[in-house]
């Protein structure tokens, strides 16, 4: 890892575009390094000194409780990926380490260009020289000056010597995005943290998630989940639809980053998040399409969009809207429950992740369907599926007697 004392930071205090889902890429935002700086950054904002032994080291004496106390996480920004990535690439391009743009337009223009004047609490971190998002956040935390790592809060003349540290640690900003470029200018990698302190559009508590090679031979996936309403259940990560539990690795149940490491191929892989809220909703991340593990071998993809993965556009989550109809999987049997008309349900086709069609099921009583009453207003109907199903979350299109055609996501447990 090269590692270079190439970083800046600025910061003004002050008074998006819509998309298929949250997490997924947008007009080719973000990339994989810009998705890490995200998930990295909220778990510092989240448990500062659990990042600080974690990836720094227990032995700075940085990020402390009485100065940087835990702060909600920041969420992506379209406007402010826009803003970070088009002045790394000009940094990388044509005039090198600066928060001016290129033009001699101070940062704090840019950023209000893009942002829409969304918010006037705006901030922006610079650094160059490392090759991946751990080093580079690993710059911007210990915030070196001539080879000694500032105290929080310290000052340098008449500035902050810990500048990146309170950019990255300040409550006011809600959302964020990052820039990654690479170019011909001294460092080569460049790299811009675009903070802002306008409302978030989102409220996936799946809040930023992406993967990354911390370890040797392995490849550690992370996510981070911010919600006030209580803990998370079934935190999983689904790796070419192959389910991995996640557990807690820094940060409190319901305000922390979960991960879980595998040992690293040399081929893409696609994968997901989902996580269950204390009010039993499914959460997925991203929302419609899947990350890539980029960097894994000569994999050099980060993203497969919906339309590439699904039958129609019928990939996503939530589930019905109308919460008519939900449906399980257990081992080999299809379980769908149904409240209202028993005879308006006809036909469902069961789907994989990639969209590949995996069974019908004509739901006729009488060759493999069964049908009860579980209730006076629900009717469960099970499908027995000749065929071996994995854990993992499928979707089921299905078409009512109505003629309308509904998609559900299903999660399959394994086990008869």
């Amino acid at each position: 890892m090269k590692t270079v004392p190439a970083i800046a930071c600025a910061f003004v205090m002050g008074a998006s575009s819509a998309f298929a889902g949250y997490g997924d890429k947008v007009n080719g935002l973000p990339n994989w390094q810009e998705r890490a700086i995200l998930v990295l950054t909220n778990a510092c904002r989240m448990a500062p000194v659990q990042y600080r032994n974690t990836y720094l080291g227990a032995t700075y004496n940085i990020l402390l409780p009485a100065n940087y106390p835990a702060v909600p996480p920041v969420y992506w920004n379209l406007a402010l990926n826009g803003s970070a990535r088009f002045h790394a690439i000009q940094m990388a391009d044509t005039c090198g380490m600066t928060h001016n743009s290129c033009n001699g337009d101070a940062f704090n223009v840019r950023i209000e260009l893009f942002y829409n004047n969304k918010s006037y609490t705006i901030g922006e971190d610079i650094a160059a020289g490392s090759t991946d998002p751990s080093g580079t956040m690993q710059q911007w935390l210990l915030d070196e000056q001539n080879g000694t790592v500032p105290l929080d809060n310290s000052t340098c003349g008449t500035s902050r010597c810990d500048g990146h540290r309170w950019n990255i640690m300040n409550k006011s900003y809600r959302e964020m995005g990052t820039g990654y470029a690479y170019g011909p200018q001294t460092y080569n990698y460049f790299w811009c943290q675009d903070l802002g302190g306008g409302a978030p559009e989102f409220v996936n508590p799946i809040v930023s998630a992406a993967h990354l090679f911390i370890e040797t031979g392995k490849t550690t996936f992370l996510a981070d989940y911010f919600d006030p309403a209580g803990k998370p259940s079934n935190p999983s990560l689904y790796v070419d639809n192959q389910k991995s539990s996640l557990t807690l690795l820094m940060g409190a149940d319901s305000a922390g980053t979960y991960s879980v490491s595998l040992a690293r191929t040399t081929a893409c892989r696609n994968y997901y998040f989902t996580f269950t809220n204390a009010k039993g909703t499914l959460f997925r991340y991203p929302e419609t399409g899947d990350l890539v593990t980029f960097g894994e071998g000569s994999c050099a993809r980060d993203f497969v969009p919906a339309e590439s993965l699904s039958v129609g556009g019928m990939l996503g989550i939530p589930v019905l809207r109308d919460g008519r109809t939900t449906f399980s999987i257990k081992g080999s049997v299809l379980t769908a429950r149904v409240r209202g008309k028993v005879n308006d349900i006809e036909e469902s086709a069961l789907y994989d992740s990639r969209g590949r069609s995996l069974v019908t099921i004509v739901w006729s009583v009488g060759g493999g369907i069964t049908r009860r009453a579980a209730s006076q207003d629900e009717t469960v109907y099970l499908a027995r599926i000749d065929r071996d199903i994995s854990r993992g979350i499928y979707f089921v299109r299905t078409r009512f007697s109505d003629g309308t055609m509904r998609t559900a996501s299903v999660v399959a447990s394994g086990g008869e």
